[in-house]
């Protein structure tokens, strides 16, 4: 018979410190968050190669050889805003601090407490350590095998904001190493996290530079780029020795239901009273608070206790944008153009973050 994906886990846990080739992996070691995902495709990664042709055989390969192996893939989710995607968004970002009995917008509400995410002041290269496990599942519970793999980073994070429902999250990363074994004694920190705190596309706004603009699409992603394995192998080893950042960008794609053209004239010209395009990039920063780039998205139930829903906000403080692509022109239909904004780097303040308001203290993300 087939066997169905419905009994499949996807679970992570941060690392308290890069295991190394040298060190062993202890599961028990770690907290391991569950998350229900729509599709996992996630698991060791093997580099087989072929011998080169060789002088005295026929035009045939005549051997070969294991070139190295690594943990790798990615993962969509429905972000739940309870408690654990903010240890997804520490894996990618770096960072976390809080803010206790105060709401995204700063406002002092009790049983509500807010937490950003960001890069690290220490060093703007920092991620934690992360591992993943991934369970197949048998026939029976008893013959559930698995994957763990550790000394991951998240290579990229993306929002996926429909035009209507909940906001999904594409997740990729890479690991040094993994271990297949028997999956049906894992044990998980806490069961899984309820679908009404995941945000919804129809409860929130985009907003550029203050002004609000109707979309019919959007995804934001921030994107780690990170050494890859062949750059990484060492010799004595088949697994990479480590990841390492080596760029960070953040990336901003929108589709806008047009309503007039001033954005579009904007974004062409620099000013909207100019005609001709400009030489120079359209440049939008924060200027007397009032963000370059704010998103803005919410659960449609509230945070226990308190009137405030769960809520996940998106702040870039330096975004250049440019179109992708003409005007979309409709026999019929609605007018749309896409635009994309690439964060920068500010004169001040942060380059990028992303804050949950929800109930969890601060030592959830500490």
């Amino acid at each position: 018979m087939s066997l169905p994906a419905q009994a499949g886990v996807f679970a992570f846990a941060l690392q308290a410190a890069k295991i190394g080739r040298g060190g062993t992996f202890d599961p028990t070691a770690v907290t391991w968050h569950r998350a229900k995902a729509p599709a996992i495709a996630i698991g060791t990664i093997i580099d087989d190669q072929v011998f080169p042709l060789e002088v005295g055989g026929a035009i045939v390969p005549t051997g070969a050889f294991r070139q190295g192996v690594f943990f790798a893939g990615q993962a969509t989710i429905h972000p739940r805003a309870e408690k654990i995607f903010g240890h997804l968004l520490k894996a990618t970002l770096g960072a976390a601090s809080s803010v206790t009995g105060v709401n995204w917008v700063g406002t002092t509400t009790v049983g509500v407490n807010t937490h950003i995410f960001r890069f690290s002041t220490a060093s703007a290269f920092f991620q934690p350590w992360m591992a993943v496990r991934r369970m197949a599942p048998g026939e029976l519970a008893a013959d559930n095998m698995g994957e763990t793999g550790f000394d991951c980073k998240v290579a990229t994070l993306a929002l996926a904001i429909p035009q209507m429902g909940p906001l999904s999250c594409q997740l990729t990363m890479m690991g040094r190493d993994s271990i297949f074994d028997d999956a049906s004694t894992w044990t998980y920190s806490a069961a899984y996290e309820d679908s009404v705190s995941v945000p919804q596309s129809g409860n929130g706004s985009f907003k550029m530079s203050g002004v609000e603009y109707p979309l019919t699409g959007a995804v934001i992603e921030f994107n780690n780029g990170l050494t890859q394995p062949q750059q990484e192998m060492i010799i004595g080893d088949l697994r990479p020795d480590d990841f390492i950042a080596i760029t960070r960008s953040a990336t901003i794609r929108i589709v806008y239901k047009v309503e007039n053209y001033d954005l579009y004239q904007k974004i062409l010209s620099g000013a909207v009273d100019q005609a001709t395009w400009s030489p120079f990039p359209y440049i939008e920063s924060t200027v007397g608070g009032t963000p370059a780039f704010e998103g803005i998205f919410q659960s449609g139930t509230n945070i226990p206790t308190t009137s405030t829903p769960y809520t996940l906000r998106v702040v870039a403080n330096r975004v250049m944008w440019k179109t992708d692509g003409p005007l979309q022109l409709q026999a019929g239909g609605i007018i749309q153009q896409s635009f994309t904004g690439t964060v920068l780097e500010p004169a001040s303040g942060d380059y990028f973050t992303i804050s949950l308001s929800n109930n969890a203290t601060a030592a959830t993300y500490a």
